[in-house]
């Protein structure tokens, strides 16, 4: 019975997503016959276009790679800016109705209905797949990872929300310690609560298109590409302002400065702050110089990840 519930969840949350994209396409019909859905100067666009440019190190390295795009259902923006580098890609997602209209109006040139825990591709059938902001749609984002690093024959780059823990202000940090020691002395009994963790994780929370919102863990990717044997990974943490977003006339310089101000903050501290999203490469192969420089140049940092040693 429980397996026919998480069966039954899956399928609804799919089912959701594709539901979403169908209301999308009828909502967005007039923006997008007229042209304004696609424009490249306006704030979104300049926030697709950051996070999208991390991929950058990755297309001019192998300018003849074959592209897949996960995810991609809102008119195929992630495959548009591949073929802007003049490489293939094919557009997949849950719901192809905006690719199509998409397609139709010269801004991809393919596209194709996929579900990314299902794809029907075959192994190794592109170079690279790119999974931009739609990992946290997936009802089982894992099994979604293990389908698009079976498609790619050199790797995997997923761009999300980050979910790195969040360690606190050092005065926190202090006070926790305090307690851990009175609750050695036997003095527990006079504190509210046992807990003396200085983790402090995120609230969960659900999206109005019907799914969980996951997040990005470096750890946890760490770990799944040392199972599937891969030799590096590569991360970058960037921020963008949001809320700048939702001001009414808000321009794409004031944006940038106030997203880099964030980032610079993030940088310098040493508290509970952490970067909005994170950018992790999972490679199938050692990267070479060109490569290796062209990330660190980006902000990656490069990890080179141990091989398992009782496996010929």
């Amino acid at each position: 019975m429980d397996e026919e519930k998480n069966r039954d969840a899956v399928e609804a949350s799919y089912a959701a997503q594709s539901g979403f994209y169908e209301e999308l396409y009828h909502d967005r019909a007039e923006a997008v016959s007229d042209g304004r859905f696609f424009r490249d100067d306006t704030p979104k666009a300049w926030v697709h276009r950051r996070l999208l440019q991390c991929a950058d190190p990755l297309l001019e390295c192998d300018p003849q790679a074959r592209w897949l795009t996960v995810g991609d259902g809102r008119f195929g923006r992630d495959a548009h800016y591949i073929e802007s580098k003049g490489l293939r890609v094919l557009a997949t997602d849950i719901s192809d109705s905006l690719l199509k209209q998409a397609k139709e109006q010269g801004y991809i040139s393919e596209c194709r209905a996929l579900n990314a825990e299902a794809m029907a591709l075959e192994d190794n059938s592109h170079d690279f797949v790119l999974c931009k902001e739609s990992y946290h749609h997936f009802p089982r984002p894992a099994i979604a990872l293990y389908e698009m690093m079976r498609v790619a024959s050199q790797g995997v780059i997923l761009i999300e929300p980050n979910d790195e823990p969040t360690v606190a202000p050092l005065l926190f940090v202090a006070k926790r310690l305090f307690k851990s020691i009175a609750m050695r002395l036997g003095l527990g009994q006079l504190l509210r609560t046992q807990d003396t963790s200085i983790i402090q994780p995120h609230e969960h929370f659900f999206e109005q298109s019907g799914n969980y919102m996951y997040s990005l863990s470096s750890r946890e990717l760490e770990k799944i590409a040392i199972g599937l044997a891969c030799p590096t990974i590569a991360l970058k943490g960037m921020d963008i302002c949001e809320e700048a977003l939702e001001e009414e006339g808000i321009t794409i310089e004031a944006l940038q400065r106030r997203s880099e101000h964030i980032e610079q903050v993030v940088k310098r501290s040493l508290s509970q702050n952490r970067h909005g999203y994170l950018a992790a490469i999972i490679l199938k192969f050692d990267p070479e110089e060109a490569l290796r420089a062209a990330l660190e140049a980006q902000g990656y940092n490069i990890i080179d990840l141990p091989r398992n040693p009782h496996l010929a």
